[in-house]
């Protein structure tokens, strides 16, 4: 059937035998400018501002981060990363300040609310052009204060070096640039992932931590077992730079009690043991209670959490929104008790209260893709698909987006660099 329409379609297309084949007719270009002539920015009467990514600190991390080095600019944002941002210009509202993306309004033109909620990142922006003044003239009413316009660039080709990008960023890092659908949370060497997640520096301290038993078997090493515990330590070293079994408990346990072994071999006599002033001991006791007690209060978010994860997977919301409230409580640096206590809401039918936990969880977190996808099916409208579309952003290859389409949700496919 196929074959006979494309068939049918080939013999409308083509001319009758002896028709004289139309000619193109000329047409006059006609170019649009806001001037007579086009001018220079310098020589230009109009306040505008030039804004590009690679002249301001490295600490930003979205386009409303970079407009905020603009003083004329008033911005309000919900959450992290832009979320649900309105923008206004030298003292006007919300909907008389147009933004523009190469070129096109992206105004909401019902509510002319949340216009800067865009779903373009930082690094696909060449600069931002912000047009002081009434630019009404040009762009009709919306414009009375003025308009911004971003700019978008081809994106840089090939991978990129990510280094310093937080504990447990490496499988975000995976699940954003991966080229299969595989799950992967953490790099199988210890070394990796920690030059990875904590930089230099935070590979400098483990290897630095893990290398101070070793000082203590090259001192110990006449004695009769040491060589044995050094060597069963230098295996686990080794080993884990190649696999993964660091992370098993048993496995890391033991290899840190060879190493206390060798530091107790290490030992001076108690004739030759050296004594510290007091203020140091004090010192050494106050730090160690420190740790411990922020320990304890994280070992009481962590309960909480899993309570709540443990009432949600059995069906009782309620009792998840506790114990969530309480993870909120003891953990307050935690973007997980927000998004359990959205989820909660969400399932009782508390969508307000739920999209107001998921917000907020986002300012603790921005770059949690799950996060953004409960959003988003907490949200209706325009705000939705910004959702989904940040969610499918941060994890491209995710299988839920392919249940979206059965809602007529269509979320673009972003470019997965190699």
């Amino acid at each position: 059937f196929s074959h006979q329409l494309l068939t049918g379609a080939r013999k409308l297309i083509t001319p009758f035998p002896g028709a004289t084949p139309l000619k193109p007719t000329a047409t006059d270009t006609v170019e649009v400018r806001t001037t007579v002539e086009p001018l220079p920015l310098a020589e230009s009467n109009r306040s505008v501002e030039v804004i590009a990514p690679h002249e301001v600190p490295a600490f930003v991390d979205s386009p409303v981060d970079l407009l905020r080095s603009d003083p004329s600019l008033n911005l309000q944002a919900r959450a992290g990363e832009g979320v649900q941002a309105d923008l206004s210009i030298r003292g006007t509202t919300f909907e008389q300040s147009l933004i523009l993306v190469n070129g096109m309004r992206v105004n909401d033109p019902e509510a002319g609310h949340l216009n800067l909620d865009v779903s373009v990142p930082l690094d696909a922006i060449m600069r931002i052009d912000v047009l002081h003044g009434s630019g009404s003239m040009f762009y009709g009413s919306d414009a009375i204060g003025g308009a911004v316009n971003l700019l978008t660039g081809r994106p840089m080709q090939g991978g990129t070096l990510v280094l310093r990008s937080g504990a447990g960023s490496y499988g975000r890092y995976w699940f954003q640039h991966r080229q299969s659908a595989y799950q992967v949370r953490d790099a199988h060497s210890l070394y990796m992932e920690a030059l990875a997640e904590l930089g230099p520096v935070g590979l400098a301290l483990v290897v630095g931590f893990l290398l101070v038993p070793l000082a203590a078997a090259v001192r110990a090493r006449r004695r009769r077992l040491v060589p044995f515990a050094a060597a069963a330590y230098c295996g686990y070293l080794f080993h884990a730079g190649v696999d993964w079994d660091w992370e098993q408990t048993g496995v890391t346990l033991t290899a840190l009690l060879c190493g206390v072994a060798l530091l107790v071999a290490a030992r001076r006599p108690d004739g030759e043991r050296r004594t510290f002033a007091p203020w140091v001991r004090f010192a050494t006791v106050g730090g160690i209670l420190a740790v411990a007690a922020f320990a304890f209060v994280g070992l009481l978010g962590n309960r909480a959490i899993s309570a709540s994860v443990d009432a949600a997977d059995s069906g009782h919301w309620r009792a998840s929104a506790s114990h969530a409230r309480t993870a909120i409580r003891w953990a307050p640096w935690s973007p997980q008790g927000w998004q359990l206590l959205g989820e909660a809401q969400f399932e009782l039918n508390n969508f307000a209260g739920a999209r107001t936990s998921f917000l907020k969880a986002l300012e603790k977190d921005p770059g949690d893709y799950s996060i953004w996808f409960d959003l988003g099916t907490a949200t209706t409208g325009r705000a939705q698909i910004r959702a989904y579309t940040r969610a499918r952003q941060l994890n491209p290859l995710d299988v839920n987006f392919a249940f979206l389409n059965v809602y007529n949700l269509n979320i673009p496919q972003p470019r997965v660099s190699p």
